[in-house]
């Protein structure tokens, strides 16, 4: 297969951002590649990468896989052995820090340092390695073993500054707990708190919290304020998931999170802020248990396979317009026989029972969400803004105004009892 070697290298140039140059036998400059956009003054490189390297047998004393050098742990170059020439390409910076075997370290002032970093563009190390191996690989002899990204990292014995700090930090801070004889909360802690939340159960909730644990929570900041603020952060997010997998609407849960959160980051105390974030864990709950037993089958045990494929397809397309002859279609049912089933089995009408669960999710986005009236109603599917206010003040008694201002200026337990839900 013939090689169009120049078109490949500007390809490679442009993919990589950098200069791409060719040297003889004796490390010589032979020709030089870059994109147009890359204003790189050659000057800047006067701390001599390859003037280290040896003059007679340069090429040969390459290696077949790319060589990697990093320069000050900042940048690095990569260096490709071809039949009669070699091939730099560099400087480069990747989105991750590495070390590898040739380590350089060279008199760069500052603003030389400054300079080239802010023309180099961050790139994935992988996709660095993967395009090194491309070139390799188009140009290397058929009889040649493939070069694969494998044996690039350990011929050059790559290894990730990241994650070597954090692994060396965690196994200091483990031997460090390990002689304090101290230990993190049990994680089955966390399983069934999450598993309360996401059943509903706010009295499993409430003995779940007040049990006593022998561990402790880990250290998310110096500052005890913004730990507990960090801690708080955490629960809530954890706790916006397992609502969504208990039924929550996704739009919803986020809302609740998002809003619960910039209230975290007001409050001033680690007492105020413990206190929030337990109180937004069982809102969480409840809300659970709002959204489940709104859609759970109301006769006395026996459940209708039909109407509960129905409240499940309704609850699946409640941002939308739901109308019966579509459910009927997507469950393979006649539409006057799953009315009929419908409105035995629960008394109200599809129709009716969609409506409420609008109303419902309405009433959420109200509390918990920023969205105008009008993006509720388009976000719904409802026919017009007026419309979606008149039944909604049917349900509630209230306009959009009146219950967003009315329960939005409320502490949660105050919410929950004005709207008649505890």
């Amino acid at each position: 297969m013939e090689i169009r070697m120049r078109e490949l290298l500007n390809h490679l140039a442009k993919e990589l951002h950098t200069a791409v140059r060719i040297l003889d036998r004796n490390c010589e400059l032979v020709e030089e590649l870059m994109p147009e956009d890359f204003d790189f003054d050659r000057s800047l490189e006067d701390f001599g990468l390859l003037s280290r390297a040896p003059r007679t047998g340069f090429l040969e004393s390459l290696d077949p896989t790319p060589t990697l050098f990093v320069i000050n742990r900042s940048f690095f170059y990569a260096v490709v052995r071809g039949r009669s020439e070699a091939y730099t390409f560099g400087p480069l910076i990747c989105t991750t820090r590495f070390t590898c075997l040739h380590e350089l370290q060279v008199r760069l002032s500052d603003t030389q340092k400054e300079k080239i970093l802010s023309l180099l563009r961050p790139i994935k190390f992988s996709r660095v390695i993967e395009l090194l191996c491309l070139f390799c690989n188009l140009t290397g002899g058929e009889e040649e073993e493939p070069v694969t990204e494998q044996a690039v990292t350990a011929a050059n014995q790559v290894r990730n500054v990241f994650t070597e700090e954090v692994l060396s930090e965690v196994t200091s801070t483990v031997f460090a707990n390990v002689e304090r004889n101290s230990r993190h909360n049990p994680y089955d802690e966390e399983i069934r708190e999450m598993a309360a939340v996401e059943r509903g159960d706010t009295g499993l909730l409430r003995r779940i919290v007040e049990e006593t644990y022998t561990g402790n929570v880990g250290v998310l900041s110096d500052d005890l304020l913004r730990h507990t603020k960090n801690l708080a952060i955490v629960i809530i997010t954890l706790a916006s998931r397992a609502a969504i997998r208990g039924g929550v609407p996704y739009e919803v849960s986020f809302s609740m999170s998002d809003r619960f959160i910039r209230e975290i980051e007001k409050k001033e105390s680690v007492t105020e802020v413990d206190e929030y974030s337990r109180t937004a864990e069982f809102q969480y709950a409840e809300t659970v248990r709002e959204y489940q037993g709104a859609i759970r089958t109301m006769k006395s045990g026996r459940e209708n396979e039909h109407v509960e494929r129905t409240k499940d397809y309704i609850f699946r397309n409640l941002h939308g317009r739901i109308r019966v002859p579509e459910i009927a279609e997507a469950l393979a049912l006649n539409s006057n026989y799953l009315s009929t089933i419908f409105r035995k089995c629960e008394g109200i009408t599809i129709t009716e029972y969609i409506l409420r669960q609008k109303l419902l999710l309405v009433r959420n986005l109200l509390i918990y969400s920023d969205y105008t009236y009008l993006e509720i109603t388009n976000y719904l599917g409802f026919p017009s803004q007026s419309y979606l206010g008149k039944k909604f003040k049917e349900e509630t008694g209230m306009t959009l105004r009146e219950y967003r201002t009315r329960y939005r200026v409320r502490g949660f337990s105050e919410e929950k009892q004005a709207a008649g839900t505890d």
